[in-house]
């Protein structure tokens, strides 16, 4: 899967050289997990850097780079009745790190001269999440566990000008063991900007 990734990329990065209509982007977000793995993680922040080529007007192709950062979720002490005892054993998960790469397409809905633009999107690639852990006060106790899985991201948004706002939903696969597997999912918000560096069209 990884060689497919990166030949796609060689492929796409060959194109927007040939035919240079090239755009780039970058933004943050807002990530929430929406799936099984929210009972060991909570909301976070992610990255995107995306490198695109415009095949027309309305139509964007892009090699979609993605971190995720989600932070370590409490863990229930079976004795929560007692308080003493739970802020003795003062469990937490470790913070969760997930890194994606994706080839995007998206899709204008709006007539290409309009300034403000919506637009849908779907990407497609990788995901690789990180091991996860507990902390038990200033103890860690790692899980040796990690995944790379297939990942795909549909999203809806808009662009006015240089600012591109969407709304996204990440399906990573699952991690862990057989019996304890956990499925990867979230719902994110995102903000960046998205500049058309060079169009031979001009």
């Amino acid at each position: 899967m990884k060689k497919l990734v990166l030949f796609a990329a060689l492929v796409f990065l060959g194109s927007v050289a040939t035919y240079g209509q090239f755009k780039v982007g970058f933004g943050l977000g807002y990530i929430t997990p929406t799936t099984e793995i929210n009972d060991v993680l909570d909301s976070g922040i992610s990255g995107q850097l995306e490198l695109g080529y415009g095949v027309t007007d309305n139509l964007d192709v892009s090699l979609l780079l993605m971190l995720h950062r989600l932070r370590g979720g409490d863990v229930l002490s079976p004795f929560s009745s007692f308080a003493e005892i739970e802020d003795l054993y003062d469990l937490s998960y470790l913070d969760g790190d997930m890194a994606s790469a994706m080839i995007q397409g998206r899709y204008y809905l709006t007539k290409s001269k309009s300034k403000f633009k919506f637009y849908v999107g779907l990407g497609l690639g990788v995901t690789q999440i990180l091991s996860l852990g507990y902390k038990s006060g200033n103890t860690y106790i790692p899980l040796t566990y990690t995944a790379t899985n297939f990942s795909f991201r549909p999203m809806v948004g808009f662009t006015y000008g240089v600012l591109n706002v969407n709304l996204a939903y990440l399906h990573a696969g699952a991690i862990g063991p057989s019996r304890m597997r956990q499925s990867v999912g979230g719902l994110s918000l995102n903000v960046g900007l998205l500049f058309n560096l060079w169009d031979k069209k001009r």
